[in-house]
This record gives structure tokens, C-alpha cells and sequence, in this order.
């Protein structure tokens, strides 16, 4: 108990916010129609929504729904479709309206400890011209999730001759393709035979909403992590993805990186991972490498004031260590990226810069 109290003081010192709500919803209308009525009569008809699906035109033939989302075949169209109707049944009043909490960087699966940081990936010589500038992004892009959790990936440039999905020597192939879309991806529970990150042509030119090549390769990155569309929380045209398999992590983010533009009040924006995408990152995987290491170069270079040695939690803006023995905190604030120190009974402390600290720590 005292480790709570101490901890609520601590987020109250430093103005942390948890987006809540209070529960309370509209009553639903009088006269709502049945699901048997609302299935015989949908906004839109399977066999509609089946056949305006975009199908890519080689094999496996996969739909591709809400831009860059595959399924495998009609079966799993049709449980998607099934899902988004039953959504929409629910959204319509007649089925309450739980869906209202907007709330969201999303993760079905993610990857096991053992497997998480080491991501290993081939990029296709059938780039050709392009190849220099996806390897490039891709390297950057990758960097930028390993910057902000536990994750590594791993690219294997030895593999680029028989980059497929028939190669085992990596666990995903990077792929070019000619389709509708500018990228897709897998989630982490895919097989093999799933796991390619596909790049049209059209991703390396695109400024869509913002959009350039190295924000698409941090956007399907994020898929391979596990992350869902942000935008499923809110009402967006076009959009038939389901919150139904979604689990929910941080609060609603119209910034975040797993957001299509398009969705945005101000249609544009392109992807760049924001702080609630580390925060959600951090809770899932844990905290990335450089961050444990600055935390334990302190608790060696001050251990009378970082004692004993604790592991790292997130709440709120904060990545941080609780100190029972000296009832202290030591956090980076994801907002700002500096770091902070809290005593026991003092006043919060700024210790500057993390760039600069992992610096000092050698922890770059």
C-alpha cells in the first residue's frame, strides 16, 4: 500500500493525466430495430462488400481491406465483414454503445521475449533502383521503434538475392509488388509463408497526407509489431475494421504514428511516431535498451540515492523507477524527453536532456 500512495503522489508532483471516462451513455432510442432486422437489412450487403473488396491480382490473391490490411481468402473477408456488421448494429443504438471509449494503440499479439529482439528481415534485389532507399528508410524507421521499446530488428543483407517468403534464414521478406496500396504487412502471429512487408511503387513518391517512404515503412513496422490502426476508435469513411479484437493501451491519439492521415481533422500529417506511441510501445515490449541502461548507470553511480535496484514502469508520461529505500523517482518524461528526479518529500528535480545523459552514461 505504501508503494501505491507514494506512486499516486508521485504522478500527481508531476501532472500526469489518465484519460477516463465516466461511463454514462445515451439512452438508446425507443424503437430500435432487431439484429435479426438489421442483418436482413445491412448498410451495405456482404456480397457488395465482398466483391468492392480490393483482391490483389497475384498469388495468394489476398483482400486487402482498410489499405493495407490482408486476409487470406473469403473466409476471413467474410468473419471481417461479419465483425464490422455487428459493429455497426451495435453503433447504431440498438445494441448499446461500449465502442464509445476511444482509446487506442492497439495490440492483438506481440512478439515473445525470445524472438522480439532479434526481427530479422531481407530486402529483394527486385527493387532495382530503389532498393538504396528503402534499405535506408527501413533502417530508420526500425531504429525509431527500437529507440522506443524493448524491440530489435535485425536487417540480413545476405538474404537479398532469395528474399521470398519461402526464405527461413529471416523471419520476414521485404518485397516489391504492384497493387492499389502503398505497403502491407502481417501482424505477429502470421506464418511464415504471410510474413513480407510488400512496397509498391507508388509508396516511394507518395506525399499523400503527408505521407513520404520512411513514415509508411514506421507505419507497417508497427503493424509487424502488433499495433492496430488508430482510427478504428473513431468514425472515418472507407474504414470497416472492428474494435472487437482490439486491446486497448493508451488513450485515443490522433498524432499517432498507426493513423491514417486521411482520418485527421486536418487530413494530413503523414506518420511519425508521437509520445503515447512510446508509452504504448514501452508497456508492451518494455523499455528500450538505452533507456534500462541510463536507469541502472544511475542506481551504480548514486546508489545512495537509487536504492535497491527496481524495474522500470510506465504511468502517464513517464517512463520511470520507484526506490523504496529512499522513497525517490527517477523517470523520463516521453513529452519532453528529459529526465526528473523526485526525493522523498522534495520538489521535482529536472536533470536535463536524456540525448545527453545516455551521452554521460555511454549508453548511446
Amino acid at each position: 500500500m505504501r508503494h501505491i500512495s507514494t506512486l499516486c503522489l508521485f504522478t500527481s508532483l508531476l501532472s500526469l493525466s489518465v484519460a477516463c471516462t465516466d461511463g454514462l451513455q445515451d439512452d438508446a432510442p425507443e424503437l430500435s430495430p432487431t439484429w435479426e432486422s438489421f442483418r436482413a437489412n445491412p448498410p451495405v450487403r456482404w456480397e457488395a462488400f465482398r466483391d468492392t473488396t480490393y483482391r490483389e491480382p497475384f498469388a495468394p490473391y489476398r483482400y486487402i481491406v482498410d489499405g493495407d490490411i490482408p486476409l487470406l481468402d473469403e473466409e476471413q473477408l467474410r468473419a471481417h465483414y461479419d465483425a464490422w456488421l455487428e459493429q455497426e448494429f451495435r453503433l447504431s443504438g440498438a445494441g448499446g454503445s461500449e465502442l464509445a471509449v476511444r482509446r487506442a494503440l492497439n495490440a492483438d499479439v506481440i512478439w515473445p521475449a525470445a524472438q522480439r529482439n532479434s526481427l530479422t528481415y531481407c530486402v529483394s534485389n527486385a527493387f532495382g533502383t530503389n532498393k538504396a532507399a528503402l534499405v535506408a528508410a527501413l533502417g530508420r524507421a526500425t531504429a525509431a521503434w527500437t529507440a522506443r521499446a524493448a524491440v530489435g530488428f535485425r536487417y540480413v543483407p545476405a538474404q537479398d538475392a532469395t528474399c521470398t517468403a519461402a526464405n527461413t534464414n529471416v523471419l520476414f521478406s521485404v518485397e516489391p509488388v504492384t497493387a492499389t496500396y502503398f505497403a502491407s504487412a502481417f501482424f505477429p502471429d502470421a506464418a511464415r509463408a504471410q510474413r513480407r512487408l510488400l512496397v509498391t511503387p507508388a509508396a516511394f513518391t507518395t506525399t499523400a497526407g503527408g505521407r513520404d517512404l520512411e513514415g509508411i515503412m514506421q507505419h507497417e513496422t508497427g503493424h509487424i509489431l502488433g499495433f492496430r490502426h488508430e482510427h478504428i476508435f473513431i468514425t472515418c469513411t472507407g474504414n470497416s475494421e472492428t474494435t472487437t479484437d482490439a486491446r486497448q493501451v493508451t488513450s485515443y491519439d490522433v498524432n499517432s504514428v498507426m493513423h491514417y492521415p486521411q482520418c485527421r481533422p486536418s487530413q494530413t500529417g503523414g506518420y511519425r511516431q508521437s509520445a503515447l506511441d512510446e508509452l504504448g510501445a514501452t508497456m508492451l515490449y518494455g523499455a528500450p535498451r538505452t533507456t534500462e541502461c541510463l536507469f541502472n548507470w544511475a542506481q551504480a553511480t548514486y546508489p545512495t540515492l537509487f536504492t535497491p535496484a527496481a524495474t522500470t514502469a510506465v504511468s502517464g508520461n513517464y517512463v520511470f523507477r520507484y526506490y523504496s529505500g529512499t522513497n525517490a523517482y527517477l523517470g523520463i518524461d516521453v513529452t519532453d524527453q528529459n529526465v526528473y528526479y523526485l526525493p522523498a518529500g522534495g520538489a521535482l528535480q529536472s536533470q536535463g536532456p536524456k540525448s545527453a545523459l545516455l551521452t554521460a552514461a555511454n549508453c548511446n
